[in-house]
């Protein structure tokens, strides 16, 4: 939170905080998405919490209003253009075929990017079989991981209260050894089943290390899933 106020403060350059207004709160908000790259969920994250602030303030009067206070972020996403997730168009065969190659996906043993070799092998592979988002997935702990009745895992975090569910796990991915690699975490100590896999800051997802891994973005340590993608299909 200090971080972003103290960016909203340097872009505002001298005015004071009782004359922010909501015009002000836009231009700081298009600005980020400008110079950042910032996706329409990012800026609503960043208003909310530099938001909070002035609400502080307000409530202590120290301030009379709160230029954040019921703030269209949505409306801003739709303004500047964000496209909307109905618009990505799905992998195809092909592409998929290259993607969980044993010589890509089981490829680059060492390195911790992307949360670390077997976070690189096994989120791939999760998604692929059940359909998980990569943040849901990214979140596992080794506890949430069950035998009985049947091989699942919990997710106990999610975008909305249907989200939280339970999750069979795919016969293949028992012969391929999920089991045994969440024995085996267990084992070493860890409470979380990718200990490797780090956010950037509380302002973004754990799972975000291995998103930006997987497109071939910084800190990869290696080309990433999708540079061979780029490569060879695209």
């Amino acid at each position: 939170m200090q971080s972003l106020v103290r960016s909203f403060q340097a872009f505002l350059g001298k005015k004071m905080p009782a004359e922010v207004a909501k015009a002000d709160v836009t231009a700081w908000l298009r600005n980020q998405r400008e110079t950042r790259g910032n996706c329409g969920k990012t800026l609503e994250k960043k208003g909310i919490l530099v938001g909070a602030a002035f609400s502080l303030a307000v409530k202590d009067e120290l301030l009379p209003k709160n230029p954040f206070a019921g703030f269209d972020y949505k409306r801003l996403s739709q303004k500047i253009g964000i496209e909307s997730d109905a618009a990505r168009e799905p992998f195809t065969l092909s592409q998929l075929q290259m993607l969980f190659a044993e010589d890509v996906l089981f490829a680059q043993t060492a390195g911790r990017g992307g949360g670390g070799h077997y976070a690189r092998v096994w989120l791939p592979l999760l998604g692929l079989f059940t359909g998980a988002r990569l943040d849901e997935l990214g979140r596992l702990m080794v506890n949430d991981v069950l035998q009985q009745p049947v091989p699942h895992f919990r997710i106990r975090r999610g975008k909305n209260s249907e989200s939280l569910r339970s999750v069979p796990l795919h016969p293949q991915l028992l012969e391929l050894g999920f089991l045994d690699y969440d024995e085996a975490i267990k084992r070493a100590g860890h409470e979380r089943l990718w200990p490797e896999l780090r956010g950037r800051s509380a302002l973004h997802p754990i799972s975000e290390a291995h998103g930006r891994w997987t497109e071939g973005g910084e800190d990869q340590n290696g080309w990433g899933l999708i540079g061979p993608l780029n490569s060879c299909c695209m």
